[in-house]
């Protein structure tokens, strides 16, 4: 197989044994890599604990300083969102190591009618799973990514963007370097942005003043489209340059 070079680097974590490298994906990347994967059973219960937990102990992870950090560090949000519940997507390809074996998988961050959801599918990239249906979801993975692995990981990369994110916003109002920007959930009625120095999130029950409240804020500041989806160009060497095998993703 040709050897070529990754068109981007890979952010690490590692805890003890186990590890994992992400890289953000653009729009068409994604959507190649999706149809050679199948989604895995989502872990709502476990993020439910986490915002429980968060709320315990005077935490919030908001919406609006999660979406710049994530923007500073992978770049413009995917363009293929639901604009009536969602504000954002960030496709990525994850690789999963414990040991000496690793495991391919997509992750898509998305917030949700106001939530946070951590959507994984599996790349099938060997013969194990060439005949699992990809429109359909499958438990856990055992001997794998199984569900006590992927409750693990959500809640480091759940504690993760807490911390970094108050962090990056923290130092970015000093420096005065953030612009005022807001989105806005039309399935929810949910505002959040960031405007006269403050950040803010919140709900509006009733559905005239939610509308008012999103044209005075339109006003104030001007609504951002998602950018454009990047090309393919990059997707098989990217691909390719992971899994160094013979039975490496072919797209």
């Amino acid at each position: 197989m040709m050897m070529v070079q990754a068109p981007r680097a890979a952010q690490k974590f590692t805890i003890e044994q186990s590890a994992f490298e992400l890289w953000r994906l653009s729009d068409m990347e994604y959507r190649v890599l999706r149809e050679c994967s199948f989604p895995i059973r989502q872990m709502g219960t476990a993020v439910l604990g986490l915002q429980l937990a968060d709320r315990r102990a005077g935490r919030r992870l908001m919406l609006p300083k999660l979406l710049v950090l994530l923007e500073e560090d992978y770049g413009a949000a995917s363009a293929c969102i639901d604009n009536w519940k969602q504000t954002f997507s960030f496709p990525f390809l994850i690789k999963f190591t414990k040991g000496d074996e690793s495991w391919p998988y997509l992750l898509r961050l998305d917030d949700f009618r106001g939530g946070l959801e951590f959507n994984f599918y599996r790349v099938v990239n060997d013969e194990k799973y060439a005949e699992v249906r990809r429109d359909a979801y499958q438990e856990p993975i055992t001997g794998e990514l199984d569900e006590a692995g992927m409750k693990y990981w959500i809640s480091y990369l759940w504690g993760y963007l807490y911390a970094v994110s108050e962090r990056l916003c923290e130092q970015k109002v000093k420096r005065n370097e953030l612009s005022p920007y807001f989105r806005h959930i039309d399935s929810n009625h949910i505002i959040y942005g960031f405007v006269d120095g403050e950040f803010f999130q919140y709900q509006i029950e009733d559905e005239k003043e939610y509308d008012a409240e999103v044209a005075k804020l339109r006003q104030q500041c001007p609504e951002v489209e998602p950018a454009l989806a990047e090309e393919l160009a990059a997707t098989q060497a990217l691909v390719e340059t992971i899994w160094q095998t013979s039975d490496a993703v072919t797209v």
